[in-house]
């Protein structure tokens, strides 16, 4: 009966956001992505949502916000949810790199087909849309999963859309919602995996009900080729490699998102097994334009996983 009442006051909530927002002038645009190292300056921005087409930029971050562009990538549909959108960071900025937080801005355009100054950054709920992350040079490390959107399982699993590991290693799945407690763990080789999915204890499956916050990072192997919590994380800078998602059991429902592949930026990765149906490697994805997936959609995408991450992402 909660989860009614929850449910139909969200679903409220969402028309009241799409008629009085869009209405009134407000955009549903958002960015988000996560720590990561990379050998050549190509980073993966995890998700995108836009209402116009644009760029997704990446910005020196400064004291105050953000600074001189450092790359660009275009997003040429509107209204389209984008997935792994890979940036490139200047050559002569990446000449001289250090491990440093760099912001990801999304732009407009002016029609001219470069990104320059000129084209004005976009608003989300009346703010700039950004997100931060640190980017550390190095062997190849980065994990990406449903982003904001839920996840809904079929099983005691979760998927992470894409993983590359710089060497053997295991992807660790931690529950959010309960102080971070691990609820599986898979070993992987060194490599680059799409469509992974990690089992998660049966019991703590069975006794969820709703959604559950996930969290999924990236750990070096001992040498014994399991994982028993002592192995060391995988990091970029001070923060670990990983990503963060809600997970609904089918049972519950849920918003599914289909991304469709669009391009296919270089990899860039160590080789490795592509484990499952997926999406083009590395490249980024889209979902747009297609039957039931709209701005309500994301609106509502949005809104249930705030409720299931606490009211938002980490920062």
């Amino acid at each position: 009966m909660r989860r009614g009442a929850t449910t139909l006051g969200l679903l409220v909530l969402v028309a009241a956001l799409v008629g009085a927002g869009v209405a009134g002038g407000h955009s549903v645009n958002y960015v988000s992505a996560d720590p990561q190292v990379t050998p050549d300056g190509t980073v993966l921005v995890e998700g995108a949502f836009v209402e116009e087409s644009g760029w997704a930029v990446l910005h020196e971050r400064t004291v105050d916000g953000y600074g001189e562009a450092l790359g660009a990538t275009r997003l040429p549909r509107r209204n389209a949810f984008y997935t792994d959108i890979a940036v490139t960071i200047e050559a002569e900025a990446w000449a001289n790199w250090s491990t440093r937080e760099v912001v990801v801005v999304l732009h407009g355009e002016d029609g001219d087909g470069e990104f320059t100054d000129a084209d004005p950054p976009l608003a989300g709920f009346g703010v700039v849309v950004t997100d931060r992350f640190v980017v550390e040079p190095g062997h190849r490390a980065v994990v990406t999963g449903e982003d904001d959107f839920p996840q809904r399982a079929d099983g005691p699993s979760v998927t992470v859309r894409r993983a590359t590991l710089p060497e053997r290693g295991h992807l660790v799945v931690r529950n959010r919602t309960a102080e971070g407690r691990v609820i599986g763990a898979r070993t992987l080789d060194a490599g680059t995996y799409e469509n992974v999915s990690v089992a998660v204890n049966d019991s703590f499956h069975a006794a969820t009900e709703g959604s559950f916050a996930a969290r999924v990072s990236l750990h070096r192997d001992d040498g014994d080729g399991e994982f028993d919590g002592d192995e060391r994380a995988v990091r970029a800078g001070n923060e670990t490699v990983t990503t963060r998602f809600s997970v609904e059991p089918e049972r519950a429902g849920g918003i599914v998102t289909t991304p469709v592949p669009t391009t296919a930026p270089p990899d860039g990765g160590s080789g490795g097994t592509a484990t499952g149906s997926g999406t083009t490697a590395g490249g980024a994805t889209e979902t747009g334009g297609q039957p039931g997936f709209g701005l309500a959609a994301v609106v509502a995408g949005v809104l249930v996983a705030a409720l299931a991450l606490g009211g938002g992402r980490r920062r």
